[in-house]
């Protein structure tokens, strides 16, 4: 067959997924109960009694849920017809979300429902009378708590202890690498910047190439920090791999802990912020990412302020000329 060429099982192939999965997802498990194994049962047990759960979790929290291996729940996927467990979870978010009050978010995502505020644009119109004021003032309100709620919970749930031995980490690198993907490597960039402000020796990667070529330049006495809310971004997980096996210490900011990253950093942070598949790249998850990294900022200034100070000012009087 000529490269490039699409053959007919191919074809019939992909109908006959299309076909398979054109049914919500939750309606079809239980129509697969008698093909599936005794383990792979248990994922679809745990699958129809907590979807909202299983829509936040990991594949290895999925695993951990319903007490069996990962590959059991990988081989739970390809049977229900999904080519991975990323596009299972796609559909059950689909399923999970399809009711308008789910979560609150099809609303606070900006998206129109029964009862909701006049859009004109896609924005939110003020003025257009009590009821719809009001659902938007709702919504705004819900989204305001939801974000003040991600920091107060990546506080709490901080490790002090892990917490320190990342800042004394980053305090003494001779080099800071950030690595991210997506969101997550704007994320990496905003790190740069503010830590470069403060007189650290940092870079940032956010290009899949140039992220692996750089960890490989590391060396024993550099740090590597890896960005992913979901911990299973394959491109940042191999680049803490790749800087740990050249001596580089290597720090994870994630939201899960069980997650691939996390297999391959020294320090974990955690952050209150899990996504499902259509929520992601949300504000709210990179709104705990950043308060974690000024929780790191505000440590290691207070390692050396003065010499923070000094710097801030070389900095600023650099950058004067740029303003008006």
């Amino acid at each position: 067959m000529p490269r490039g060429r699409i053959s007919t099982e191919d074809i019939l192939a992909e109908a006959a997924e299309k076909t398979v999965r054109a049914r919500p997802l939750l309606a079809r498990i239980p129509s697969h109960l008698a093909g599936l194994t005794g383990s792979e049962r248990k994922v679809a047990q745990v699958v129809i009694r907590q979807p909202q759960q299983v829509v936040y979790s990991s594949v290895t929290e999925l695993a951990a849920l319903a007490e069996v291996g990962e590959t059991t729940v990988l081989r739970f996927a390809r049977k229900l017809g999904y080519r991975n467990y990323q596009d299972f979870k796609m559909d059950l978010a689909r399923d999970v979300f399809s009711e308008p009050s789910a979560n609150g978010i099809g609303m606070l995502a900006g998206e129109s429902a029964a009862g909701g505020p006049a859009h004109q644009g896609g924005e939110a119109v003020p003025g257009q009378g009590g009821a719809a004021e009001a659902g938007t003032v709702d919504v705004l309100a819900k989204a305001t708590e939801r974000n003040q709620r991600v920091i107060m919970d990546t506080f709490r749930v901080l490790d002090r202890a892990a917490f320190n031995r990342a800042v004394q980490i980053l305090a003494g690198a001779h080099h800071i690498h950030f690595y991210g993907v997506g969101h997550s490597g704007i994320t990496a960039h905003d790190a740069h910047y503010r830590f470069l402000r403060l007189g650290f020796p940092v870079s940032s990667f956010s290009d899949p190439h140039f992220q692996t070529m750089a960890a490989a330049t590391l060396a024993e006495g550099d740090a590597a920090v890896g960005l992913s809310v979901s911990g299973s971004t394959k491109d940042t997980v191999e680049c803490l791999q790749i800087a740990r096996r050249h001596g580089a210490k290597t720090i994870a900011i994630t939201g899960y802990a069980q997650a691939p990253i996390v297999r391959e950093a020294d320090v974990v942070l955690l952050t209150a912020t899990r996504e499902s598949p259509l929520e992601s790249g949300s504000f709210t998850s990179k709104i705990g990412q950043l308060h974690m990294l000024d929780l790191l900022c505000v440590a290691l200034v207070g390692l050396h302020p003065d010499a923070v100070r000094r710097q801030q000012e070389n900095v600023a009087e650099a950058i004067s000329s740029k303003l008006f």
